[in-house]
C-alpha cells in the first residue's frame, strides 16, 4: 500500500463563494476506491468541513453500435496510457 498526502497553502474564501478543484493525476484502474482526493475547508486553522472525491477512472461515453446478423459488433476504442475497464448495455429487447 502507498500512501501520498500533498498539502497547498491556504486559499481564502468566504462561506457561499463559488468554488473550484482541479486535480491532474494518474490513477490507475486497480486503485479504483482505494484513497481519494479532497477539499478542506477551514475556518481559524480548524477544518470545518471536507469534500470527498474517491479515486474512479473516468466515464467515456463510446456511442451506440449496430450489431451484425449474429449479434457481434466492432468499434475503435480512444487509446489510454492504461487499463480500461468496458461495460456495455444492450438497450433495444431481443428480436
Amino acid at each position: 500500500m502507498q500512501s501520498l498526502m500533498l498539502n497547498t497553502p491556504e486559499v481564502p474564501i468566504n462561506a457561499g463563494d463559488a468554488c473550484s478543484l482541479e486535480v491532474k493525476a494518474a490513477v490507475p484502474y486497480t486503485a479504483m476506491k482505494s484513497g481519494y482526493f479532497a477539499l478542506i475547508f477551514m475556518k481559524d486553522h480548524r477544518e470545518v468541513t471536507r469534500l470527498v472525491i474517491p479515486f474512479a477512472p473516468p466515464l467515456i461515453a463510446l456511442g451506440p453500435v449496430n450489431t451484425g446478423r449474429d449479434g457481434r459488433f466492432a468499434m475503435d476504442l480512444p487509446s489510454t496510457a492504461g487499463e480500461m475497464h468496458i461495460d456495455a448495455q444492450r438497450l433495444s429487447p431481443t428480436v
